[in-house]
């Protein structure tokens, strides 16, 4: 099937395959503000030498405006190409429905041809420009952040690969629901075309026989279900966000109930290191009401995980003490944690 619509690409493959290049490269360039920056403190800031200042200022534009220029020929060519592409498959569908057999013509409706060569073609160009801008720009701005946060801190980094396991696992549960929903969806698309085209057609007949209340009926019915369906599928997918806030805020209970705002500065120094400059203090976002039993007894769960549990093989010889929560309730010899 993906052969077969990559062939309706055609004359525009050369804009599909720039596409994603000029991708890449605005994220190169996203990632390499943020290194830019550290060297401006590190080397020009701190040390107060103005030739490395201008020379990364100066780098740091020409970055943006790269970024800039790689963003805007991205989102050219995906379009272009996009568009193209839909053209070309609405034109073989079309030519293709022409060639039908009568058998074929009794399996598929009218409603459904119209579907397929209308909101589906739409939804396929959709789907190919997402898929030569977003499928590219964000496994490479995992990798390349990935790079850059190992550089600058291997320990901090670990944090990414602690965190990456459980939404990728999140997102491998909940596609499977989500693309069920979806399918279920566009057969009763089809079937609310079909009711529409029938009520068209057969305008006079209708109101001959005053079925207009029945008629109604029957696409007020399909179009609260249609509704339905696209509501769940919604709901669905907007679980990836509590997901996200679950690992940030299990971070926080482990912080005894304190958010605070992420920071990457902490303190500006003279250039002879004698005189502090600025102190980055520490924001509190939230906070939580903690009585000291209860994170105790919540530390030491975590704790346990680790020493005793389930990932008692995998932080064995770590370096540093870790405390881990898995799926699964912990039981020890003298009583059970829930």
């Amino acid at each position: 099937m993906i052969r077969r619509l990559a062939r309706c690409v055609r004359e525009y493959k050369w804009a599909a395959m720039l596409s994603p290049i000029c991708m890449i490269g605005e994220v190169a360039m996203e990632v390499t503000i943020p290194l830019v920056m550290k060297d401006l403190y590190d080397y020009g800031v701190k040390l107060q030498a103005m030739d490395v200042i201008v020379n990364k200022s100066i780098l740091l534009v020409l970055c943006a405006i790269a970024s800039l220029m790689f963003g805007v020929a991205s989102a050219i060519f995906a379009s272009r190409a996009g568009t193209g592409f839909a053209k070309n498959l609405r034109h073989d569908m079309f030519y293709r429905v022409q060639k039908f057999s009568f058998s074929n013509i009794d399996k598929f409706s009218s409603a459904s041809i119209v579907t397929r060569l209308t909101s589906d073609v739409a939804n396929l160009q959709m789907t190919f420009q997402m898929l030569i801008r977003m499928a590219i720009r964000c496994p490479m701005m995992l990798i390349l952040a990935l790079i850059s946060a190992y550089q600058i801190s291997p320990e901090l980094s670990r944090v990414y690969l602690m965190v990456l396991p459980v939404l990728m696992l999140a997102l491998i549960l909940l596609a499977p629901m989500v693309f069920k929903i979806f399918d279920r969806s566009f057969k009763m698309l089809d079937k609310m075309n079909n009711i529409v085209q029938e009520n068209i057609h057969g305008m006079r007949v209708v109101k001959s026989f005053v079925r207009e209340e029945k008629e109604v009926d029957k696409f007020t019915g399909i179009s609260a279900d249609l509704a339905r369906n696209f509501s769940r599928a919604e709901k669905i997918l907007a679980l990836n966000n509590p997901i996200m806030q679950l690992c940030v805020y299990t971070n926080t209970l482990a912080n005894r109930g304190v958010r605070y705002k992420a920071t990457f500065l902490n303190r500006v120094m003279s250039a002879d290191y004698r005189d502090l400059v600025y102190e980055n203090a520490p924001v509190i976002l939230s906070t939580m009401e903690i009585s000291d039993s209860a994170y105790r007894a919540y530390t030491e769960g975590m704790r346990a995980v680790v020493t005793n549990g389930t990932a008692k093989s995998i932080f064995a010889n770590y370096p540093v003490a870790v405390a881990a929560k898995t799926g699964t309730a912990q039981h020890s010899g003298s009583k059970d944690a829930s």
